[in-house]
């Protein structure tokens, strides 16, 4: 049966140039939050290689992964489930004055 999983990446500072930016009002990183198949350690990598499934902020601003921030998220057992579970830990991370990418 497929697992999937909620992972969070660190982005640089230059990633958000909006004014009104969260993470400049918090000090808090930027941050893209994403859900997958593989594990959080692949899909860093994928986005990093470029391709199809990359994100564009991803490749160009990431600088690890933050498995503090979804170390508590359990696996899932089918993609539905891990999408909601991405945006309600995206929605979470923003309340707590994260700039947050992804987490659709």
């Amino acid at each position: 049966m497929p697992k999937f999983r909620v992972y969070v990446i660190e982005l640089s500072a230059d990633a958000c140039n909006r004014t009104d930016c969260a993470s400049q009002r918090t000090g808090k990183p930027h941050v893209y939050v994403g859900e997958t198949k593989k594990t959080p350690e692949e899909r860093l990598a994928d986005h990093l290689a470029g391709g199809f499934t990359s994100r564009p902020v991803v490749r160009k601003h990431a600088i690890d992964l933050l498995p503090r921030l979804y170390r508590a998220m359990r696996v899932c057992k089918t993609r539905t489930e891990s999408l909601a579970a991405e945006a309600r830990l995206a929605a979470r991370l923003r309340r707590r004055g994260y700039c947050v990418f992804g987490g659709h």
